[in-house]
């Protein structure tokens, strides 16, 4: 029987409204601790990386908010191998633990003059244990949703782990903004976000660990009690063009994520010189639009495919980047800053939409963690978690502030250039399989 055979009945729609909440609320606390570490980072270089030159300080903390995604697609091929052994559920109530840990140390570890160079080297390791959980986070979040999901509604409830994504980045904003705005004369304010997550964590350790597998793995699980057990250069020989698709459709909403809604408000007030509130008050209200547009895109993709508006929406995103700067570079304004970011946050919904459902689409239910945990954290590694680094670097280095819309153009570049690759790799294996069979 394959895995395309009949699933169980589907769960009642309370069942299924706890396994989305308890799926997606993980995923908004990992990001809620990413964004809060990228708005802080002034606060963060000044404290544990203290340099006579604040733009180095800077470039060492977007340097220790890199490591974090390093270390993703080692853990994701562990973790996503897990995923499709155990279980989504079981991967995805563990690591919210080592998420709530990171956050802890984060928050209580003294600063450099405290305890000197011991401070840059928990975080560093803070930082590795939120890259290590963001790994089974993002793409077994994304297997359990779609998963869950019955047929005609995979797109929409995939879309929901990038709803939960822009909640936290709204949260994580509002923080940040009164951390700079009311709590501006308390020196440690910036701890608080840090500490309001760990406290959620417990609630989404609970929701975990009382959701049921979702049916479609139940299924395959209980027709192959040996899923999972496959080495890995067997999933890579099956999978490679899966992979390969997956890294390119993933690359321009992982830049989106890092450049525009994670880097872009420190790159509007320390290089364009912005107003921090305004700042930090246009990037909660665009994320608060991208919620809307996300779903919307997700049930649109459900009913006419999803090409039709990830594809011009890549396209469109690479084009736009130069004149977008451009026009922030020639006139910075918090309006201009506005202008751009709702730009942003209608491709960023057209882009994230449709991505869960056509990633996971890319893998058989059996390896579809694994794939997921791979591809997705690959690139995010090389084109996402260490762009504000890379940025950051090349600006110091050359003095030109349009670096950031270059990388988004190479970047795109790159990703059409994959989809390619992938798809045609899958028409010509369909092609030779076809002929064997023949012959």
């Amino acid at each position: 029987m394959g895995e395309g055979a009949a699933i169980p009945a589907r769960p009642a729609q309370k069942d299924v409204v706890r396994a989305v909440v308890a799926a997606t609320i993980g995923n908004g606390l990992e990001w809620f601790d990413y964004i809060s570490f990228a708005f802080f980072t002034p606060m963060l270089a000044k404290t544990f990386f203290p340099s006579a030159d604040p733009t180095l300080g800077l470039i060492l903390t977007w340097a220790s908010f890199g490591i974090g995604v390093v270390v993703r697609p080692f853990a994701g091929a562990i973790l996503g191998h897990y995923g499709d052994r155990i279980g989504r559920r079981r991967v995805l109530s563990g690591i919210i633990i080592a998420m709530a840990l990171g956050s802890l140390i984060i928050a209580i570890t003294p600063g450099y003059a405290t305890i000197g160079v011991a401070a840059p080297i928990l975080i560093l390791a803070a930082r590795i244990l939120q890259g290590i959980s963001a790994t089974g986070e993002y793409s077994s979040g994304i297997a359990y949703l779609v998963e869950y999901a019955a047929p005609g509604r995979k797109f929409l409830f995939g879309s929901y782990q990038f709803v939960s994504q822009q909640l936290a980045t709204v949260l994580a904003t509002l923080s940040a903004f009164a951390v700079t705005h009311w709590l501006k004369d308390i020196e440690w304010a910036w701890r608080l976000p840090f500490l309001a997550g760990i406290v959620v964590a417990p609630i989404g350790l609970y929701l975990r660990l009382r959701i049921a597998e979702a049916p479609e793995f139940s299924a395959l699980l209980a027709r192959a009690p040996k899923t999972g057990h496959e080495p890995f250069s067997t999933f890579i020989k099956r999978n490679w063009m899966g992979v390969v698709s997956t890294v390119g459709v993933v690359v321009p909403g992982t830049v989106m994520i890092y450049l525009w809604f994670l880097y872009g408000p420190s790159y509007a007030i320390s290089q364009l010189k912005m107003d921090a509130d305004d700042i930090h008050l246009i990037t909660a209200l665009t994320a608060g639009g991208a919620m809307l547009t996300t779903p919307l895109v997700g049930y649109l993709a459900d009913r006419t495919g999803p090409w039709r508006w990830f594809l011009p929406a890549m396209v469109v995103f690479g084009v736009s980047a130069l004149p977008m700067f451009q026009f922030m570079i020639a006139q910075p304004s918090s309006w201009h800053f506005f202008e751009c970011q709702a730009v942003a946050m209608v491709l960023y919904g057209l882009m994230q939409g449709p991505s869960a459902q056509l990633t996971a689409s890319f893998f058989p239910i059996g390896m579809r963690s694994s794939g997921l945990g791979l591809s997705i954290n690959l690139s995010v590694a090389l084109f996402g978690g260490l762009a504000p680094f890379y940025v950051t670097q090349m600006i110091h280095d050359t003095g030109d502030k349009m670096i950031p819309a270059y990388y988004i153009i190479v970047a795109m570049i790159i990703g059409l250039g994959l989809l390619v690759i992938g798809n045609f790799g899958k028409v010509a294996w369909a092609a030779a399989r076809k002929q064997e069979k023949s012959a």
